[in-house]
């Protein structure tokens, strides 16, 4: 979580950063050839993240930099997140619930 705010001091935001690196790319390249199975050939410009990883400074540059070659959008892909606030009939009445990272578990005690 202070990685990505930029907590951390410049050394270990490097460190940090080298680390996520190596499994970026491939992550990258499995999101597009799960687009690709989509039954649509027009995908979507809104790239809606969530859960603890959407909040890494990196998901948000490759998708904004990456290659979607053989993909076609509506419009350029613009990256947004996803809060607990933002779903209907979802009511977090513990108010400690407020972070994308929060949204996987609100979806799995969802009635």
């Amino acid at each position: 979580e202070d990685y990505s705010k930029l907590l951390l001091s410049e050394t270990v935001n490097q460190r940090i950063k080298e680390i996520f690196s190596n499994g970026l790319q491939n992550w990258f390249e499995n999101l597009k050839e799960n687009f690709k199975k989509f039954p649509h050939k027009l995908l979507p410009s809104n790239l809606l993240l969530f859960g603890g990883g959407s909040l890494l400074p990196e998901i948000t540059e490759i998708l904004e930099r990456g290659n979607f070659a053989n993909l076609t959008f509506i419009s350029k892909p613009k990256i947004g997140l996803i809060y607990p606030e933002n779903l209907k009939n979802i009511e977090d009445k513990t108010h400690i619930l407020n972070t994308p990272q929060d949204i996987p578990l609100l979806l799995i005690f969802h009635e």
